[in-house]
């Protein structure tokens, strides 16, 4: 009732933290030139630089907005450049020889996809 003798209406005030304010804002152009000059740069990799030239850590997620607030909007999946990677083929290798055969073997441990059911 306060808010309304003080605003004039129900409407919630806006929540959380000031657009721009977060911790990424004074690096924000960090990110947009790195995948400018490398466009087949993955999150991780994007996360990783950023802690070690600016000392920030952050989560991939949080870069990934910050790429979508400037304009971009295309997924970063694995790119073909990657393929080349001994350790990227190493481990889709160790994915499709042992660990996906044993996860077929213990179907009982998968979750399906619509969530937990008894039955």
């Amino acid at each position: 009732m306060q808010h309304v003798t003080k605003t004039g209406t129900p409407k919630p005030q806006r929540q959380g933290r000031p657009s721009g304010a977060g911790k990424l804002a004074e690096y924000a152009a960090l990110p947009i030139r790195w995948v400018e000059a490398t466009p087949d740069i993955t999150m991780p990799d994007f996360a990783r630089r950023l802690a070690t030239e600016t000392k920030v850590v952050t989560h991939p997620a949080s870069l990934s907005r910050v790429l979508m607030a400037a304009g971009f909007r295309y997924k970063k999946a694995l790119m073909a450049s990657e393929y080349g990677h001994d350790d990227v083929c190493e481990a889709q290798r160790r994915w499709r020889v042992d660990r996906q055969p044993r996860l077929r073997e213990q179907a009982h441990r998968l979750v399906p996809s619509t969530g937990l059911s008894k039955g």
